[in-house]
């Protein structure tokens, strides 16, 4: 699996990689972090992620999975919450996910497979 996943890195690994993963709240938000120190994204990639998260791309394409997870976020919860991606060319990226801080009480579970939860 690593050789895999390192076959067909962009470059070459030259330093010791790391994810943290950090869960807080800030006001009424439950804010998911997922950081790494890697090669980081390109700002043209990054501005086309963030314009389909913004819907003003409507073909997500290639970022699918972001969209889908963003999109569900919303739809449950509303606009105010969903992914957000920051990076930086050789410093890494970090991923948030925002969410309330206490589930709605209008029921949007139901039907959802969230019964009893």
């Amino acid at each position: 699996m690593s050789r895999s996943i390192t076959s067909k890195w962009p470059e070459p690994l030259t330093r010791q990689g790391t994810v943290a993963i950090r869960g807080y709240l800030k006001g009424e938000k439950l804010i998911f972090e997922a950081e790494d120190n890697g090669v980081g994204i390109q700002p043209d990639v990054l501005q086309d992620i963030r314009l389909t998260l913004s819907k003003a791309q409507t073909d997500a394409g290639r970022y699918f999975a972001l969209n889908n997870v963003h999109q569900r976020i919303q739809i449950l919860y509303g606009e105010a919450y969903g992914l957000e991606v920051e990076s930086e060319v050789g410093k890494g990226t970090l991923v948030r996910i925002n969410l309330p801080k206490t589930p709605p009480k209008n029921g949007i579970s139901a039907g959802m497979g969230l019964e009893g939860e």
